[in-house]
Formats: C-alpha cells, structure tokens, sequence
C-alpha cells in the first residue's frame, strides 16, 4: 500500500474543519499539518494514528490500496 498524503486534506474538507482544528484534534503543530497535507513530510505511524482518530476513521485510509 502507498501512502496518500492528499487523504489528509480530503477528510479534512469532507469535516467541515480547519487546519488549526485538526491539528488541535491531533494534538499536532500546525505547520507539521500542513507539510503533511502537501506531501513534503512522510508521516510516522503514531501521526497517522493520531490522525486517524482526530478523524474517526481507520489509518488504513491514508493509504492507496
């Protein structure tokens, strides 16, 4: 499986939520957030974890089947 960086952002958007809220949600630094969105960083498994339960869905999610 391949990591999608843009499912961040997608889920995001579908919420209704800002940057600032979902990294609050994470308990992530908004910068890192968005740098994860866009691709430029590759997340480790407890930020993906971390996301996954600000979003309420399932880390496999972030990945391209």
């Amino acid at each position: 499986m391949k990591y999608r960086p843009e499912a961040i952002k997608e889920h995001r958007l579908r919420l209704g939520l800002r940057l600032e809220e979902v990294a609050e949600r994470a308990k992530l630094g908004e910068r890192n957030l968005r740098n994860l969105e866009r691709g430029f960083q590759i997340p480790k498994a407890d930020t993906l974890a971390k996301l996954a339960t600000a979003f309420r869905v399932p880390v496999s999610r972030f990945f391209a089947a």
